[in-house]
């Protein structure tokens, strides 16, 4: 028995206008973790994540979710979409109810849970999110980053053991994106597994626990992040560029700053406590190398 979550092995799919999206594609997803998925656009990202919550059903290949294989019957796609929440990148696809309460409380209504929990769950994903002050406003007259938290509350009281987030910074504001970010984290930290389609190689360099990178339509490589991003032919099959932390913190090596060694840092904060703790000539002497 496969210890993940979700193990996806060997799907295929192909769009009825004959497009070959996916093409042999296998991986899996481990319960608690935070997962990256990369790669450039008409790679099949956001089509494989739809096989994960059977929107679309592989043509070959099977995906199996806690050991069992998707059934695509009604009852057992209500099952799997309690279990598996997704966030579009769009919000404006997901929302529309006519208050941001009505919204979060459609998806507990619909699982027939009791009316105190009903209340109980959206009480509490309003609070996680931030947006109880929105709770009797219209989702359509909300800020693209509203909307956006408004979408991942109703996720979130459906209390899924997955959270699968297309583009999820995608438009945001540098403000917006750190709350949504933060936010994310907490919900790790509560042992939910985390899957994230993203084109930003900073934010899945420094969030992600594995990375994912997809080139037409399988997963061309995968691993931790700092293996990933620091592997030229990584960056090309994906058509990545290398993080902007990654890359000051190799010039920094390169050029005598910092140990050859030393690990790489997945934060500002710890390339800081790295360059205070190694290159204390730079406090004298800061654009010199300390070998020339």
């Amino acid at each position: 028995m496969c210890p993940c979550l979700l193990n996806i092995q060997d799907i295929y799919y192909t769009y009825p206008d004959g497009t070959a999206v996916l093409q042999g594609l296998s991986t899996t997803f481990e319960k608690g973790g935070k997962y990256a998925l990369l790669g450039a656009n008409g790679a099949g990202k956001s089509t494989f994540l739809l096989h994960l919550i059977g929107i679309l059903k592989p043509t070959r290949g099977k995906i199996f979710f806690n050991n069992r294989e998707l059934i695509y019957s009604r009852s057992s796609l209500l099952d799997l979409r309690s279990k598996v929440g997704f966030v579009f990148q769009d919000p404006d696809t997901q929302l529309f109810s006519a208050s941001v309460w009505q919204e979060v409380s459609f998806g507990p209504i619909n699982l027939g849970l009791p009316k105190e929990e009903v209340r109980e769950r959206v009480d509490q994903a309003l609070t996680d999110t931030g947006i109880t002050f929105l709770k009797d406003k219209a989702p359509h007259l909300l800020s693209c980053g509203q909307k956006k938290l408004v979408s991942i509350a109703g996720i979130l009281a459906m209390k899924p053991e997955i959270l699968i987030f297309d583009e999820p910074t995608a438009s945001l504001d540098p403000l917006c994106t750190l709350q949504i970010m933060n936010l994310l984290d907490q919900i790790s930290q509560r042992g939910t597994t985390l899957i994230m389609a993203t084109h930003n190689v900073d934010i899945a360099y420094s969030w992600s626990d594995w990375v994912l990178v997809i080139k037409s339509g399988r997963i061309a490589c995968e691993g931790k992040p700092e293996d990933v991003f620091s592997n030229n032919e990584s960056l090309a099959a994906g058509g990545l560029s290398m993080p902007v932390l990654l890359e000051v913190f190799r010039e920094l090596s390169v050029n005598g700053y910092l140990p050859a060694d030393m690990p790489f840092p997945r934060e500002t904060r710890e390339l800081i406590k790295l360059l205070r703790q190694n290159a204390p000539h730079l406090q004298n002497n800061p654009l010199t190398p300390p070998n020339t």
